[in-house]
């Protein structure tokens, strides 16, 4: 995912990552005070730029612990991220 402020400076970062990292990233491409925005990423799953890189993190973390095809596939036939960790955890899928 690439991070940057309004002025062009950003990093790419590669999620999931340990919060703290995380953090530590977003502090060293903000200088502390500029808004952050998502501007590229490389995700099954929809991001937009001004959501939140803390629950970005989170979901990425939950689908690292499954086959990528299987994300990909559960990514294609629901509406977000959210419906597919629902599905993840609760094991309310079929391999076949």
């Amino acid at each position: 995912m690439w991070l940057e402020k309004e002025k062009r400076v950003g990093r790419w970062l590669s999620l999931p990552m340990h919060p703290d990292d995380l953090r530590k990233a977003m502090q060293e491409i903000a200088d502390g005070n500029e808004a952050l925005e998502i501007r590229d990423f490389e995700a099954p799953f929809i991001i937009e730029r001004d959501d939140d890189v803390f629950t970005v993190n989170e979901a990425a973390a939950v689908m690292a612990q499954y086959d990528y095809r299987l994300v990909y596939a559960l990514c294609g036939c629901t509406d977000n991220a959210d419906q597919v960790i629902r599905i993840l955890n609760g094991g309310q899928f079929r391999v076949y």
